[in-house]
């Protein structure tokens, strides 16, 4: 993870939301949060800035983001293909949405994964451009990833897709 996605990562584990105005980096927080990550955010501004900025381009796709209602409630949404800030912006009307930073990727998937997908992509057909996108998502995510094969492979495609948004 790069500095600057840790210091996102940070200031969301304190509290403190951050935004561009201009040419200045804006923060919001608790008067102690914010005195524990201003040295960070002095240090990374310009790559900070640039994140934020990208985070709040409609077009800006990917694998992980953090959904805040405005009822307070968060959660995180993962996925595949990577959805566009637009496309969740109109699935969570009012939301703020904010880009996670990626999770470590390992090397070599476990082999029972590998024989999941493998079955996954053999009943749905898949390219093997999805079947490489999979492989990646995988390699982020690989238990969320065994739950939804599991799941597909025990249900036709959309009832699976249904529980597993649901879970």
């Amino acid at each position: 993870m790069t500095a600057p996605a840790k210091v996102l990562e940070q200031a969301r584990a304190l509290g403190v939301r951050l935004s561009v105005n201009g040419d200045r980096l804006r923060y919001q927080g608790t008067p102690e949060a914010v005195q524990t990550i201003l040295p960070a955010l002095k240090e990374h501004k310009a790559e900070l800035m640039a994140a934020l900025l990208a985070a709040n381009d409609p077009g800006a796709r990917g694998y992980r983001w953090l959904v805040r209602q405005p009822s307070g409630e968060s959660f995180e949404v993962c996925g595949l293909p990577e959805p566009c800030l637009a496309q969740l912006w109109a699935r969570y009307p009012g939301a703020e949405i904010t880009p996670l930073p990626e999770a470590t990727t390992v090397r070599e998937l476990p082999s029972g994964l590998e024989h999941l997908l493998a079955r996954v992509a053999e009943r749905y057909a898949w390219s093997a451009e999805d079947v490489a996108l999979a492989r990646a998502a995988c390699a982020r995510d690989p238990f969320g990833h065994q739950e939804m094969f599991v799941a597909w492979l025990a249900e036709p495609w959309p009832q699976a897709i249904k529980k597993v948004r649901h879970a």
